[in-house]
């Protein structure tokens, strides 16, 4: 059985690892559009703090999950059981979703050079670019704004 999980975050990753633990003999993947490991979110700080490398961060996966990285997902065939990223198709037997949530923003920021919002590592490393020697305004924050 082929299980594909879309997702690169915290869920994706504890769902592959028990589903491993419950039947070792199952193929999991996990598709991801992250261009990193699946890493722990509630870290992030560390990352814009450079007290940790991404590497500091990753989360402990069993070596039997195939990660696939960099594959945003486009469509889903769910009566032909494939899943297609932009750049390859994924089969499947099972399909689990664990994409999270996306940050809100009161109001477009792509056009603001210096708005950035705070959910992944690449996130963290653009704030810690823009910091240095700035005053600096957090809005809407959560825990990890908070440790910020």
């Amino acid at each position: 059985m082929r299980i594909v999980i879309i997702g690169g975050g915290i869920a994706a990753v504890y769902t592959a690892n028990a589903l491993l633990e419950e039947q070792n003999d199952i193929e999991v993947v996990i598709v991801s559009e992250e261009q990193y490991a699946p890493y722990d979110r509630i870290h992030l700080c560390a990352l814009v703090d450079a007290s940790e490398e991404i590497e500091g961060v990753t989360l402990e996966l069993n070596p039997a999950v195939n990660v696939e990285l960099n594959q945003k997902i486009v469509s889903i065939d769910s009566k032909g059981k494939h899943v297609y990223s932009e750049h390859a198709m994924f089969n499947y037997d099972t399909l689990i979703i664990t994409t999270g949530s996306r940050p809100k923003t009161l109001f477009d920021i792509s056009d603001v050079d210096n708005a950035i919002t705070f959910r992944s590592a690449d996130d963290s490393f653009k704030i810690a670019q823009n910091i240095s020697d700035k005053n600096v305004i957090i809005m809407g924050v959560g825990p990890i704004g908070l440790e910020l």
